[in-house]
């Protein structure tokens, strides 16, 4: 479910960060339901690498649930985490 209004999950800096292409956002990373940046992936025959773009440092702990989640996710479509790029 979306709304129009998404200042309760995405407050004005990043805002302002979040550049839709074609109407649409990038996929996003949410920690504790604020947008802290937006992500890419590169798919391969075996590999994806992901690309992330935070809009802040993420702390230690944040950090380690979002590795947990790529990993998560790299199982999920069946292919090997190649890589994981960061502007940070």
């Amino acid at each position: 479910m979306a709304y129009q209004d998404r200042g309760a999950s995405i407050d004005g800096k990043a805002k302002q960060l979040l550049k839709p292409k074609y109407g649409r956002f990038n996929p996003v990373i949410l920690v504790d339901g604020k947008v802290t940046g937006t992500w890419k992936r590169e798919i391969t025959k075996n590999n994806v690498v992901f690309k992330l773009n935070h809009f802040r440092p993420l702390s230690e702990p944040e950090n380690k649930a979002l590795i947990s989640e790529i990993r998560n996710y790299s199982k999920f479509i069946d292919k090997n985490c190649a890589g994981i790029e960061t502007n940070f």
